[in-house]
């Protein structure tokens, strides 16, 4: 990544800092409303300490849950003009391949619907196997995504 980048990413990490620093105390206010979720050890801790724990785990508790919780990511699309799919090939299997790891996909010529259907096939050299199996196992395929675009060819 260039610096330019890194630079716009610092920078939207420090205009969302305070709306997290906000969203983190007011869970931390609520999580010390009901305390269900404290621990037995952690009660002993806090009547040790007079109550002066209990904020101090409230907190800890609510950056946890805001950690761990799955929520959408929101990103503005402008206009995609290509794909590339990348197939992981673990390092002891790379020299054994014929084939690029990286399949580009333009999608100037494509006509706003449709479908765009992908074989990745890896191709071994002569004589070479797969490590992980027998070349001649059952394979199962499935699909893996699918992508919706508008008039503009903008991800929905």
């Amino acid at each position: 990544m260039d610096n330019s980048v890194n630079a716009a990413i610092k920078a939207k990490s420090e205009t969302e800092r305070p709306i997290l620093t906000t969203l983190v105390d007011s869970l931390a206010a609520q999580l010390m409303l009901d305390t269900s979720w404290v621990t037995p050890e952690q009660w002993m801790a806090i009547v040790a300490s007079g109550g002066a724990l209990l904020p101090v785990f409230a907190t800890a508790e609510a950056i946890s849950r805001l950690a761990n919780a799955k929520a959408p990511i929101y990103y503005k699309v402008v206009r995609i003009t290509g794909m590339d799919i990348r197939a992981d090939v673990p390092d002891a299997d790379k020299p054994k391949l014929s084939n690029a790891f990286v399949r580009q996909i333009p999608l100037d010529a494509y006509n706003n619907s449709g479908t765009i259907e992908l074989d990745f096939v890896l191709d071994y050299k002569e004589g070479e196997e797969p490590r992980r199996a027998s070349p001649d196992r059952q394979l199962k395929f499935e699909q893996a995504g699918a992508f919706q675009f508008d008039e503009s060819r903008a991800l929905i």
